[in-house]
C-alpha cells in the first residue's frame, strides 16, 4: 500500500509541467474595448492594458495607473514602475521614488 501511494505521487510529480509558459490573454476593459496581451490588468480608471512582452507583467499603482514590464513595483508615492528587460530590476529608493534599470538592446521575444 505505501509503495502504490509513493508510485501515485511520483507520476503526480513527474506529470506537471516543470515551467509553464504564458499565454496571452485578453480582457475586456470598463470602456468595451479588448485588450490581449500578458499580465493584463485593469487600472483604477477602468482601462485595460497588457504587456507584448512574454514573461511580463502589469502592475497597478495607488494612483490608478498601469505600468507594464518586469520586476514591477510600487513606489511611495503610488506609481508603479516597471524595468523594459527581464534583465533589469527595480526598486524604491530611500527618498520614496521607484526606479529601473534601463537595458539596451533588442527587446526579450
Amino acid at each position: 500500500m505505501i509503495r502504490v501511494n509513493r508510485l501515485v505521487v511520483l507520476a503526480v510529480v513527474m506529470l506537471a509541467p516543470a515551467a509553464r509558459a504564458q499565454e496571452t490573454r485578453c480582457i475586456n476593459d470598463g470602456y468595451g474595448r479588448a485588450v490581449c496581451g500578458y499580465g493584463c490588468v485593469i487600472d483604477g480608471y477602468g482601462h485595460g492594458q497588457c504587456s507584448e512582452l512574454p514573461g511580463a507583467t502589469c502592475r497597478v499603482g495607488g494612483d490608478g495607473h498601469a505600468a507594464c514590464g518586469f520586476h514591477c513595483v510600487v513606489d511611495g508615492y503610488g506609481r508603479a514602475v516597471c524595468a523594459d528587460s527581464a534583465d533589469g530590476s527595480c526598486a524604491v529608493g530611500g527618498d520614496g521614488h521607484g526606479a529601473c534599470t534601463r537595458i539596451y538592446g533588442p527587446p526579450a521575444r
